[in-house]
């Protein structure tokens, strides 16, 4: 497993612990990372948290060998960031023989 959290100081002050990822290694070849859970706060949404939050995810995918970062999601209206999260996945070098997978899923969102 893989677990990430973030903080967040800013000028509004100290917000505290206000992401959570957790994933799991697996897959045939266990090369795979099944993100399980991603939680963040509404109240520090388009403060670049969510940015920090995936360079943080793919540095850890790195560093467990997971050549494939895979998650999934209910697209509902408040989570149209969701197709903007899978965008800048793909903009962190993940192998291109493993990227076909993010693109059907933004295509199909």
């Amino acid at each position: 497993y893989i677990d990430i959290y973030g903080k967040l100081i800013d000028k509004f002050g100290d917000n505290g612990v206000v992401s959570i990822v957790i994933g799991q290694k697996d897959g045939p070849n266990k090369d795979e990372l099944h993100i399980i859970l991603w939680l963040m706060s509404c109240r520090v949404l388009k403060r670049d948290m969510e940015y920090a939050m995936m360079d943080k995810l793919v540095e850890k995918a790195k560093e467990v060998d997971a050549d494939l970062i895979m998650m999934s999601t209910l697209m509902t209206t408040t989570m149209p960031g969701m197709k903007e999260v899978i965008t800048e996945l793909k903009a962190k070098n993940i192998p291109q023989n493993k990227s076909e997978l993010l693109e059907f899923i933004q295509e199909n969102i």
